[in-house]
């Protein structure tokens, strides 16, 4: 099967055996993220969301998502900073 970038809806069908909206409502549905989504499918995360959009498809929030989907924290503080937010000061 040669298929081009556009035509990923036929790739999905073909290899799914499923609509793509089928297939990423049962995603949205089972709490993963759409991040998570779009690297499952081979797709893009900007191409994926368009769609969702286009279709009316609700993807949860961070809240709702499955504990392998939530982002991880970004640390900050005295881990980047090692002096402190203040700088250091004379003992």
């Amino acid at each position: 099967m040669n298929l081009t970038t556009h035509d990923w809806p036929r790739r999905i069908r073909a290899e799914y055996d499923m609509t793509v909206k089928e297939l990423v409502t049962a995603f949205a549905k089972d709490r993963y993220s759409l991040t998570l989504t779009a690297g499952a499918l081979g797709i893009a995360r900007d191409t994926l969301k368009r769609y969702c959009r286009h279709e009316g498809i609700q993807f949860p929030d961070r809240l709702n998502l499955r504990e392998e989907c939530v982002p991880k924290p970004l640390k900050k503080g005295i881990i980047r900073n090692p002096e402190g937010r203040n700088g250091r000061r004379a003992a």
